[in-house]
């Protein structure tokens, strides 16, 4: 699996949690390629913001936890506001391709 894997030309994404036992049963070998993160020549992780404490995930999970309920809340009172992601340095959209576009109506500026 690893040597297939090697092959792969994507980067991990994302957060893990801050505990070796955690660490080594995702990526036992330390190579990088499971784990969001990057070891030393020693096996050990170094330092990262992909690395979050226990407490750390917890808050980020409160937090959207909240957030998910605030957009259910808003799409019950009727408030669906047409708000794209803007990507790229021209701020471009994913409207033109969007199966929605006539549904929203959103006008390209």
């Amino acid at each position: 699996r690893e040597k297939a894997a090697r092959g792969l030309e994507y980067q991990v994404e994302g957060m893990v949690v801050d505990n070796d036992a955690v660490l080594r049963a995702m990526d036992r070998d330390a190579t990088g390629l499971y784990v969001p993160l990057k070891f030393d020549k020693a096996g050990n992780p170094r330092l990262s913001e992909a690395l979050a404490s226990l407490s750390g995930l917890a808050e980020l999970q409160t937090e959207l936890d909240g957030l998910v309920l605030r957009m259910a809340q808003n799409l019950y009172e009727g408030e669906i506001a047409v708000q794209p992601l803007a990507r790229g340095k021209r701020g471009e959209t994913h409207c033109e391709w969007c199966d929605y576009r006539s549904v929203c109506r959103r006008q390209d500026d």
